[in-house]
């Protein structure tokens, strides 16, 4: 017998896609070494080269990753666009992860250091409604 198409596996390989997709929108804004990647990005060279080989096991990127990204002044704003689709999809249980490892993930992308990302959440049929926009205020 197949493997439902939300299998575990499938859903990881889903989140990969997802992560490389980051890598190609990064190349065709102009950023192609790993060093101009990690300046527009805000993060090291060793996490920028971790986060875009885009072979996670489990865990995808992190909360404190992606606000770190979020605050970075030059990004891109179609960098911006995959934060907001990546965490909205993540939090909506399409890479398969546990409630109780979502829960941990929401509070990181929550909490912290008075950065919210706020989901808007609309009554709405997921088949044939888009996801609705992620914004991010700072409390600041």
């Amino acid at each position: 017998m197949c493997q439902p198409p939300s299998s575990t596996s499938t859903m990881k390989v889903l989140q990969c896609a997802k992560i490389a997709e980051l890598r190609k929108i990064l190349e065709q804004a102009g950023y192609r070494s790993v060093s101009e990647q990690a300046v527009v990005l805000g993060l090291s060279r060793s996490t920028t080269w971790a986060l875009l080989k885009a072979n996670h096991k489990a865990s995808g990127v992190s909360g404190s990753i992606l606000k770190r990204m979020l605050r970075s002044a030059g990004l891109p704003l179609a960098v911006r666009q995959w934060i907001y689709e990546y965490v909205g999809e993540k939090l909506a249980g399409k890479y398969g992860h546990r409630r109780s490892r979502l829960r941990i993930f929401r509070a990181q992308v929550e909490l912290g250091d008075g950065t919210v990302i706020n989901l808007q959440r609309e009554a709405r049929d997921p088949a044939t409604t888009p996801p609705a926009p992620i914004t991010i205020s700072d409390n600041r």
